[in-house]
């Protein structure tokens, strides 16, 4: 996701602010910085696992299984080129 440090921080910080995760630190190195999933958080992703599964299935509902499957080997090439391109970026 080639996501900055003060961006990570700052979406880790609305979580936690929602009451979705708890910031901590290390028992055996203060320096070490660890994020909990909350009850809460995990019931939300369990309710957005939930509305995706079903998004899917309204989506592909009229598509063959071939179909699915041109679809997933072409969004997978996209992906690779978007990676690719990701990488060659972080090298300039």
């Amino acid at each position: 996701m080639d996501l900055s440090k003060v961006t990570i921080g700052a979406m880790i910080d609305v979580l936690e602010r929602e009451g979705f995760v708890k910031r901590g630190i290390g028992k055996k190195d203060r320096r070490e910085k660890l994020i909990r999933v909350t009850p809460q958080g995990l019931a939300a992703l369990d309710r957005a696992r939930a509305i995706g599964q079903e998004a899917d299935k309204e989506i592909l509902a009229d598509l063959s299984e071939e179909s699915i499957r041109i679809i997933e080997q072409i969004l997978g090439h996209i992906n690779a080129i978007i990676r690719e391109m990701t990488e060659k970026t972080k090298l300039l």
